[in-house]
């Protein structure tokens, strides 16, 4: 007999870190609030997945604590305590980084998450940020097991039909400062209707953009959706040489909308630096809002959800191809240009509604110990917290009993 609690759209939600509403949303919950600016990380949910090109880089540059888990501290010289970040890459050529966040986000209440990115130390900036939502199997919620190529692709795409890309992406935001982000080198094979603005060669000007890239997985996928490179419009996403981080900062705020409704986010200009006006986002789709360095006032990409079927497995998905399940994270690139790339004061959550919060509790009528060749009652009991949202999809429960012989009776475990 096999019985585990689970969920397909939204058990995961309680495992997350719950605190007072803060993030712009319409009238949903923070479930994730990481400032990654002390020595070490608030939430032990932390994973660096595997880097194709060699070591993920990703640290705190708070910390001197070099083996420190979940994310390393970057060494020394370090930021003092309460004013360090994540450190994606450190300003030096042929390097990646990547964090993503252990716990999965159920999306039929939508997420919004916002951050601030940082690009700087260098004239001749390389290559860029990539902010990443990746489907999760909402069986065996996971991470994904690797980030996509370095370089131009960010982190998140495959590079052609030669490298692999992220495990099972969904959307890639790519905050571009080299400009090959939204270049033919930037996908996998089967982008078949590319944006006229998607370049065979590095965009020239303007130079830097932001981009949405959909599902990919291995070398398939992760084609252009939308990006300022559409207008175009030019965006200071970069410090340059003579920036430090307090004057690199670029806020950013991904809405996605998966209900059939608009919805319009709260204003949050009282959350320095962000200082993000509300905005709408159409139903099913998706919305990034952005403050590019010099500018007091967001730029908007949106789009509609993409539909994933054709890259995830069966039962991963809904009806509209969306990811019932979802992690998410940052990668930052060089290549033979560099750059320091950073993230802090995040914050994620749903956009409307709480998540349901599951438990479940097992008991049989032996005390755990049946005799041999008898027969008891087993009883999985799975509960919704007092107060969270509905759980409207299949519920499937998951035991494993253990083997009993003569010599040695196994308690049974839930």
């Amino acid at each position: 007999m096999l019985f585990r609690s689970l969920s397909t759209a939204a058990i995961l939600a309680a495992g997350f870190v719950a605190l007072t509403p803060q993030l712009a949303l319409a009238s949903g919950v923070v479930l994730v609030n990481e400032p990654f600016t002390g020595t070490t990380t608030s939430s032990s949910e932390w994973v660096l997945p595997g880097a194709p090109a060699g070591t993920n880089v990703a640290c705190m540059t708070a910390s001197t604590a070099t083996s420190q888990t979940p994310i390393p501290g970057c060494g020394s010289p370090a930021d003092s305590s309460g004013s360090g970040a994540l450190r994606l890459t450190a300003d030096s050529g042929g390097e990646e980084g990547g964090v993503a966040y252990g716990l999965s986000v159920p999306t039929s209440d939508g997420i919004d998450a916002i951050f601030d990115s940082y690009q700087y130390g260098t004239d001749n900036g390389a290559d860029g940020i990539g902010f990443f939502l990746a489907a999760a199997n909402p069986s065996n919620p996971q991470p994904p097991t690797s980030i996509g190529q370095p370089g131009g692709d960010l982190g998140y795409s495959a590079d052609g039909s030669a490298h692999s890309g992220m495990t099972y992406g969904y959307l890639g935001v790519g905050l571009d400062v080299y400009g090959n982000y939204a270049t033919t080198s930037g996908e996998g094979t089967g982008c078949t209707s590319d944006p006229t603005w998607v370049t065979s060669g590095t965009h020239s000007s303007p130079k830097s953009g932001v981009t949405v890239r959909g599902p990919g997985n291995g070398t398939v996928g992760y084609c252009a959706l939308t990006s300022t490179y559409s207008t175009p419009t030019t965006v200071d996403l970069d410090g340059g040489g003579s920036g430090t981080r307090s004057t690199s900062a670029v806020p950013v705020e991904i809405v996605i909308n998966t209900s059939g409704s608009s919805v319009t986010t709260t204003a949050t200009t009282t959350l320095t630096p962000h200082n993000f006006s509300s905005f709408s986002v159409n139903a099913y789709s998706y919305e990034v809002a952005f403050i590019p360095i010099g500018s007091s006032s967001a730029l908007y990409l949106t789009g509609a959800l993409p539909n994933a079927s054709s890259i995830l497995p069966s039962g991963w998905y809904n009806g509209s191809g969306i990811p019932y399940q979802m992690t998410f994270g940052w990668v930052g690139s060089t290549g033979g240009d560099d750059d320091v790339h950073e993230v802090n004061l995040v914050q994620s959550g749903t956009v409307s509604g709480t998540p349901p919060q599951l438990s479940a509790t097992v008991s049989d009528n032996a005390s755990g110990a049946p005799p041999h060749d008898s027969t008891m009652d087993y009883t999985v009991d799975v509960a919704n917290a007092s107060g969270a949202g509905t759980e409207s999809d299949t519920i499937t429960a998951t035991d494993t009993i253990p083997t009993r012989s003569e010599e040695h009776t196994s308690e049974l475990q839930s």
